[in-house]
């Protein structure tokens, strides 16, 4: 019966050659498929044919054949894609307790404190507890200036990327970045940043272990000096907020763990880490006002004063090019400058911090010649809530202060009496603190180097004193007797270009 079934259905013809034997044909597996409505004819060429039509239907373990290779299919497909994402998770994973243990050994991680900031303690021991911002550069802003630093990626223009200034601690380059676009960056400085790639170069050479392991030793040192060095500066900036005469804190970078690094690869060293600030196009205070020293090529006697040409500009502001050739640099215009600064010291002063490095270098100059306050290397917190209460202290107050670094125009008579008393110098480190006078201090140093155009540095005449006559005493405990006992105007004397309003 399937004989016919098989021969209407695949529309073919099968003829037997022996007509003694049997005609089989077995049938193996009958599809789903087949089940329809038939009609089979049976004709041997000599009787009448033979006709019956009946209903097929097929009822085998096959009827769902035609799915289970798609079903097969997809099982074998979800099975792959798991063990992918598995792998990818194990990848992930591994990378992740890397980059964690890689982090948890960063000089920027071990100053991020366990607990968080209890304001209603006293700042003194809340010091601690401030922790870095965390308003990260973007994977592509660290890639962009990484680049440009380490010479990787060439500048387009020039002032896509050029150095401002440098220091022991650190560098500063004006750089074009992708979303803020021309900013400032500061960064730890060269020797420090590849200290790597020059104990590759000793490996290489003729060194002793010995040698290469003091200086590893002594770089890793410089390192973290300077690594702590920016991180309190960063937390300053952080702490101190936005103010018109305060260079403003951007961005950040430094080693933190996050699971985006794990795609971006966003990870960098603690060589590496740096902050981004706006840029103030018109370099700083001190370059500015010798820029105003030198002759113009501009000789007409109508020059309006700094400020007063600039009130009546509607421009962005001008470069200092165009500043020194259209104007001149009056006494009003310097004293403008100075309240700028002021106003900037009173503001940090009010947030319980004190710069202790009040300088004409430390004040940029925007392009609409705003003074701006920079270089918090220095600067520390006060130990008290009050304003008020700091004001009306007969004493110096103490900050808390992590490095022991001193500007010279910050030596207050307070701390050069108990520098001198000091009798060792682990005593000496102990009473290197700071307080919002010095700050007061140290600017009224800068109104008398500004007035005199940044020409003469202060106590000049201390040190050739020294020169002439040497007995061995170092400059800064020179310095400090002479502050201690009164006698700073016989080395900071009046100047006839001093303003007698001032």
């Amino acid at each position: 019966f399937f004989l016919f079934l098989l021969l209407l259905t695949r529309k073919s013809k099968l003829r037997r050659k022996d007509e003694s034997r049997p005609f089989i044909i077995h049938i193996t597996r009958v599809q789903a498929s087949d089940t329809g409505y038939y009609t089979c004819e049976l004709t041997n060429g000599r009787d009448s044919s033979l006709r019956r039509s009946f209903d097929l239907r097929v009822k085998t373990p096959y009827l769902h054949s035609r799915f289970r290779r798609f079903i097969a299919i997809f099982i074998i497909l979800s099975a792959c894609l798991i063990l992918i994402l598995l792998i990818l998770l194990i990848i992930l994973a591994v990378k992740y307790f890397k980059m964690k243990k890689i982090v948890d050994t960063s000089i920027f991680h071990a100053q991020q404190p366990d607990e968080p900031e209890d304001k209603s303690q006293p700042p003194m021991t809340q010091l601690t507890r401030i922790r870095l911002p965390d308003n990260f550069a973007s994977t592509q802003q660290v890639r962009t200036l990484l680049g440009y630093v380490n010479g990787d990626i060439t500048p387009v223009v020039k002032d896509d990327f050029k150095e401002l200034g440098h220091g022991q601690y650190g560098i500063v380059y004006q750089v074009r970045l992708p979303e803020v676009g021309l900013v400032a960056a500061k960064l730890l400085p060269e020797s420090i940043r590849n200290i790597e790639r020059r104990r590759d170069k000793r490996k290489k050479g003729d060194d002793s272990e010995e040698s290469q392991e003091m200086i590893s030793k002594k770089h890793e040192l410089q390192k973290k000096k300077a690594a702590e060095m920016l991180i309190d500066e960063i937390k300053v900036m952080y702490k101190a907020g936005k103010h018109v005469n305060i260079v403003s804190l951007l961005k950040v970078a430094y080693p933190e763990t996050k699971f985006k690094y794990l795609i971006t690869g966003g990870l960098i060293r603690d060589e590496d880490s740096f902050y981004l600030m706006e840029l103030c196009s018109n370099g700083s205070l001190e370059s500015m006002v010798k820029r105003f020293l030198q002759p113009s090529s501009n000789i007409s006697n109508k020059k309006l004063s700094l400020y007063e040409a600039l009130a009546k500009q509607n421009g962005p502001g001008m470069t200092i090019t165009q500043a020194h050739d259209s104007c001149i640099l009056t006494d009003d215009d310097l004293i403008l400058a100075a309240y700028q600064v002021a106003c900037g010291v009173d503001y940090l002063n009010r947030k319980q911090i004190a710069h202790c490095d009040i300088a004409a270098r430390n004040v940029l100059v925007s392009a609409r010649f705003i003074m701006k306050i920079c270089d918090f290397g220095l600067a520390t917190w006060t130990t008290y809530k009050n304003y008020r209460e700091q004001l009306a202290q007969n004493d110096s107050v103490q900050l808390q202060k992590k490095n022991n670094e001193l500007a010279t125009h910050n030596l207050t008579p307070e701390l050069a009496r108990a520098i001198l008393r000091a009798s060792t110098p682990d005593e000496r480190i102990l009473l290197n603190k700071s307080s919002i006078k010095s700050d007061v201090w140290s600017f009224g140093i800068f109104l008398w180097t500004l007035f005199l155009k940044c020409r003469i540095r202060p106590f000049n005449k201390l040190l050739e004193e020294m020169e002439n006559k040497s007995d061995g005493e170092t400059f800064f405990h020179r310095l400090a007797r002479v502050v201690s006992e009164g006698r700073v105007l016989k080395y900071l004397d009046y100047q006839p270009e001093i303003p007698r309003k001032m």
